[in-house]
Formats: C-alpha cells, sequence, structure tokens
C-alpha cells in the first residue's frame, strides 16, 4: 500500500484501463472529458468514518489533473486545500474508482504519513485447472467411509 502524505497536493496512479470490446487492449487515451466519466474518491478515516466524495477531472492547471500516464495507467492529481469538492486533508485509506469504459481504481493508499517508498508485491496469476485433468469421483467417494449422504 503506497503511503502519501496529507496536507499536501499528491497525484495518485491508477488503472490500467481495459478496452470493454475485447476485455484485454490497454485504453492509452482517455481524455480528462471523456462522456460519462465519472470519479469518486473514497477515504476510510483513521476514527473508521467513511466518505465518498465526486470530483469532476480538469486538464492542467485545474483543482483535479486528469494525465494519462503510459500503458493504460493515468494519474489524479488531488490538492491539498483548494479543491471545489476533495481535499487531501484527512488521515486515512484512500482510493480513487474512475468509471468511463468499466470501473478500474487506484490501489489503496494511506494518507497522513511522510513519503516512503512504496513497494509492489508481484502477484502470481490464478490459472484455471482444465476440466479433463480433474479425477473422475462420485460426490459419495469424497466422504470418509464412516459418513453418509442424506
Amino acid at each position: 500500500m503506497a503511503m502519501k502524505p496529507v496536507d499536501r497536493n499528491i497525484k495518485v496512479v491508477f488503472g490500467p484501463a481495459i478496452d470493454d470490446a475485447d476485455f484485454k487492449t490497454r485504453e492509452e487515451v482517455i481524455p480528462f472529458d471523456a462522456a460519462g466519466m465519472e470519479i469518486d474518491v473514497i477515504v476510510e478515516a483513521a476514527d473508521g468514518t467513511v466518505t465518498h466524495t465526486a470530483v469532476v477531472p480538469t486538464d492542467t492547471g485545474g483543482d483535479y489533473d486528469w494525465t494519462a500516464a503510459d500503458q493504460g495507467y493515468y494519474e489524479l492529481e488531488l490538492p491539498a486545500s483548494s479543491g471545489l469538492s476533495f481535499n487531501n486533508d484527512t488521515l486515512g485509506i484512500l482510493t480513487v474508482v474512475v468509471y468511463v469504459l468499466q470501473p478500474f481504481h487506484s490501489p489503496q493508499t494511506v494518507s497522513g504519513f511522510p513519503p516512503v517508498v512504496s513497494q509492489t508485491v508481484p502477484v502470481q496469476p490464478h490459472l484455471p485447472v482444465p476440466k479433463q485433468q480433474l479425477p473422475e469421483q462420485s460426490h459419495a467417494s469424497l466422504l470418509p467411509a464412516s459418513a453418509s449422504l442424506l
């Protein structure tokens, strides 16, 4: 989980955005004013309260600058105190969820700590086991000898 400072302008990276036609191509050119785009900033504060705030992305120089990073990833700038609807002024866990083609979101970010180096842990994909490799068994054969089916 990345850690970001509170009461400072921060950038949150999220993605990748995946094409909803083939579900594998990365969407690398989503403009800040894409039709139907909704962005929610969700903060779970240290006391357990959760707030959801809708923000409207802007081009450079606005409150919530939207920038295409690369390979379908995007950055959203969140201001410390000058934002119209959201400000980075609360300690807690921050998540940004974007709805354009299909929902995609940022990793959770902990706000309120000094900047530190974040570490990404590689995750191995869970591959389905082809059905023909599973042994053919009846449900009764999976029960211990002393058990019975109802």
